[in-house]
């Protein structure tokens, strides 16, 4: 897992985001050109797992705290009129996307980036990450040993009930996931 780098790994994490959020979940409307992007780009670090032939397995997108967060836009109803606490030591991680690969557990690939998402917090000095989650996967990672607070009550978008969290990274351990 690493940060993303040229136009053939970022074409490659824009085509997967399509088949996850516009295909399968329906969450974003499609596009023509079959790549999910939006205006939260600029300044976004996007990492990807990739395999030994370079092929992307999965991606998240990280957003640094001088820029606009979705969850302070696109999902303002999860916050319930609250304003997120931002300052340097925090980011959104967003459009977390995985492809499905024969032979492989679905959630290896997600493990994969979480991971990921630890090792570059550490590295960019970021203590709190703030994110939308379906309910049922808050209740994992929080079984996986992951610190993540519910920042309001959970609400149903579209066909999905999720809710806002934010991790802190002080209150993990590493090697603690079961």
């Amino acid at each position: 897992v690493r940060p993303l780098i040229g136009p053939r790994e970022h074409e490659q994490a824009f085509a997967l985001r399509h088949a996850v959020y516009c295909q399968r979940l329906g969450w974003v409307p499609a596009r023509g050109d079959g790549r999910e992007r939006d205006d939260f780009e600029d300044g976004a670090v996007s990492l990807g797992a990739l395999d030994a032939r370079g092929t992307l397995l999965g991606v998240v997108r990280l957003i640094p705290a001088d820029r606009p967060f979705m969850l302070e836009r696109d999902f303002a109803p999860l916050l319930k009129g609250r304003r997120l606490a931002k300052s340097r030591d925090c980011a959104e991680v967003t459009r977390l996307a995985t492809r499905r690969v024969p032979g492989l557990a679905s959630g290896a690939i997600a493990a994969l980036l979480y991971d990921g998402i630890y090792r570059w917090s550490r590295r960019h000095g970021v203590r709190f990450l703030y994110f939308v989650v379906e309910t049922r996967y808050h209740r994992i990672l929080e079984r996986l040993g992951f610190p993540c607070r519910a920042l309001g009550p959970a609400c149903r978008l579209g066909e999905t009930v999720c809710v806002a969290v934010r991790l802190d990274w002080r209150a993990y351990t590493p090697g603690s996931r079961a």
